[in-house]
């Protein structure tokens, strides 16, 4: 039996909804993908009537933003192939030996990209922890604070606090079912 590729339809319920999830978070990384790119390219300083920043200024932070936004293009698409690859069953497992070989060569690649993507991360911090918009311009500086800086924070703080903050609400909805019961056999006995 030669695997001819999946359709939808092989997908369960919950995959579906892995899927979908991964696909809305490869949309937003995408449009930041872009943002970057254009920033760093220097698309924001080319507005007719504003200030002519000087192009060398900052070169470092702008060549920063820039590759990364190139990293994450090419890591959220190397990402989607891979957790589309998964939520199709058995796509990735019963392929031939030579074509599993290209597999695990591309997960490889991908795991080499997250990691460079994850280190112009560490390095834009140190960079926009260590300069100031008034050596560049607001645009550059600010995207790269927002980038390097505040999006992390939020993304740690997110992954910290949803297991306590999923924890609660299901203490929650238990204890209104508790009180719920409790009501109901008052009820009863009145």
């Amino acid at each position: 039996h030669v695997y001819m590729g999946a359709s939808w339809s092989n997908l369960s319920e919950q995959n579906t909804h892995k899927l979908a999830i991964a696909v809305l978070i490869f949309a937003i990384a995408m449009s930041f993908a872009c943002l970057e790119l254009w920033v760093g390219s220097g698309g924001a300083l080319k507005t007719p009537d504003g200030p002519v920043d000087d192009p060398r200024c900052e070169a470092h932070l702008r060549g920063l933003l820039y590759w990364t936004g190139l990293s994450l293009l090419l890591a959220a698409i190397g990402n989607l192939a891979t957790v589309a690859g998964y939520a199709f069953p058995g796509s990735l497992l019963h392929l031939p030996e030579g074509l599993s070989t290209w597999v695990k060569t591309c997960l490889y690649v991908i795991a080499a990209i997250n990691t460079v993507f994850l280190s112009l991360h560490a390095v834009g911090f140190c960079l926009v922890t260590m300069s100031s918009p008034h050596d560049c311009g607001m645009v550059l500086w600010e995207m790269c604070h927002f980038i390097y800086v505040v999006l992390p924070i939020l993304l740690l703080a997110a992954v910290c606090c949803a297991p306590c903050c999923y924890y609660a609400c299901i203490g929650a909805r238990h204890g209104l079912d508790r009180h719920q019961a409790d009501q109901a056999l008052l009820a009863e006995q009145a």
